[in-house]
């Protein structure tokens, strides 16, 4: 399932999510002339703590991902990046992006429906604004989530959130400096992931935590996996 998170307001959006991907594999049931089933493959669990599911846009805008990994062989990881690959450009608007997502998952991977977190800036009246969103490829009438960053700031959750819903409770995110969501968000992923272990659950939330901060003009690296 994996946990993402969005926190916006004072002057920098961070994006973070956790690096766990979980496949269940289903049994294949086959039956011979004589009636005969017989269970192929035995249903277990493939994980793997090296998945990919926030990344950084030509156009400066974040986009983050979790829910369904997968359509056959092709990971939501590859879906994602051509999607960047063929859609955005640095003359892209991040405002433009939820609806390009949208499409482009509809039109190529209409049997998958993950959720999106999309966050960046637009310069508009003469100063940077940020924006952010939640995209939802299921069948809800709510498919865009547009949320209200001009006079308050927040945080958005998708995925494992039920964990960390206490810590929503009286947060300042107003007063929050950029190192405060940064820890923010490192802790709430932590806290998600050593919950799940101790209970009696499939631990759907792991791995390396990779930290994405965007501001007006630049957007970096807090952490993040590289390819060794």
């Amino acid at each position: 399932m994996s946990l993402i998170l969005t926190l916006y307001g004072n002057d920098a959006i961070v994006m973070a999510s956790d690096s766990r991907l979980t496949t269940t594999l289903s049994p294949t049931v086959t039956e011979d002339g004589n009636g005969t089933k017989r269970i192929e493959t035995v249903k277990g669990i493939f994980t793997t703590d090296t998945a990919q599911k926030t990344f950084l846009c030509p156009n400066g805008c974040g986009i983050s991902f979790c829910g369904e990994a997968s359509v056959g062989i092709t990971s939501m990881e590859t879906i994602l990046k051509d999607f960047i690959r063929s859609e955005l450009d640095q003359s892209v608007p991040v405002n433009d992006v939820p609806q390009r997502l949208l499409e482009f998952m509809h039109q190529n991977y209409p049997t998958i429906s993950p959720a999106f977190q999309i966050a960046g800036y637009i310069y508009e009246e003469g100063k940077y604004a940020q924006k952010v969103y939640a995209v939802y490829t299921d069948d809800r009438k709510d498919a865009i989530v547009e949320y209200e960053t001009k006079e308050q700031a927040g945080a958005v959750a998708n995925g494992e959130s039920s964990y960390i819903a206490l810590l929503w409770n009286d947060v300042n995110w107003g007063k929050m400096t950029i190192q405060d969501k940064i820890d923010y968000c490192r802790y709430a992923i932590e806290l998600t992931a050593k919950t799940m272990q101790y209970k009696n659950v499939l631990q759907t939330v792991g791995g390396p935590i990779e930290i994405l901060v965007i501001e007006p003009t630049n957007a970096k690296w807090i952490q993040h996996k590289k390819v060794r």
